[in-house]
């Protein structure tokens, strides 16, 4: 058999390995900085929205380029077509929220923080998109506010939609069951609250159906031509006495709701 020739000992490889490209430390602390500024420039463009909108939702594409059109949006003529874009056809106020996603991008691939980017993406995007529809559905256009009212063109139709199948009974009774849903998962200490809510709720309802105590209870008597009636003397909050007939084989309950 041939023997296979062994490196000579003592030299070894001193070239250093070239990593890839996106993987180089110097371009991820680039990009991440370049995200970062990128979520403020957003941010920027969003808030000026909210009072130049009458003038930056007229401008398309095609007028910024050139630079023929002047925008009023601090962020120039692109701030003012993203801000429009997603706050006026999209989600309205709710989009104030995304940058936020952008800025955690980015200061993940700057490795100042280890929090899971993709969990709180997740989140945020659901409650962007839950926000707009309840906005939609509460407020409806509001005047053209936004260009498509506080829940953007989104939440409007997806909120119209859904009165025209369900009715706007239905739509509330969906969106609660949705918001808790929503509250429930993002945080799960609101269990107890929503629990310790119900129990105040019914307590307080106790207390209504209670507020008059009943002192003394009388002998049956007669009240016209009928002897179906129970006399009973209840003590309202102000310590004065009140004198009530209730319908005799009812429970006390029923006779102190009615």
């Amino acid at each position: 058999m041939a023997k296979t020739k062994e490196p000579p000992k003592g030299k070894e490889s001193t070239s250093p390995q070239k990593k890839p490209f996106l993987k180089d430390e110097r371009v991820q602390f680039t990009m991440g900085l370049f995200i970062v500024f990128l979520s403020v420039y957003i941010f920027i463009a969003f808030v000026s929205y909210i009072f130049t909108w009458k003038s930056d939702q007229s401008l398309v594409w095609a007028n910024v380029l050139p630079g023929q059109r002047y925008a009023e949006n601090w962020t120039g003529p692109l701030g003012a077509i993203l801000a429009a874009q997603f706050m006026n056809r999209w989600f309205g106020l709710a989009a104030l929220l995304l940058p936020s996603i952008v800025f955690m991008a980015g200061i993940k691939m700057l490795k100042l923080t280890q929090i899971g980017v993709t969990r709180i993406t997740f989140k945020l995007l659901v409650g962007v998109l839950l926000f707009s529809l309840t906005s939609g559905f509460l407020f409806g256009p509001t005047g053209g506010f936004l260009g498509s009212g506080i829940g953007g063109g989104h939440g409007l139709f997806v909120s119209q939609l859904l009165e025209a199948h369900i009715g706007p009974v239905g739509t509330s009774l969906l969106l609660l069951l949705l918001i808790a849903a929503y509250l429930l998962y993002t945080m799960p200490s609101s269990l107890k609250r929503m629990q310790r809510l119900a129990q105040q709720l019914a307590e307080r309802r106790t207390q209504r159906v209670f507020a008059g105590i009943v002192v003394s209870i009388g002998f049956p008597e007669t009240v016209g031509r009928h002897h179906d009636f129970a006399c009973f003397r209840i003590r309202q909050r102000d310590g004065s006495l009140r004198k009530n007939r209730f319908p005799r084989g009812k429970r006390l309950v029923q006779g102190i709701i009615h």
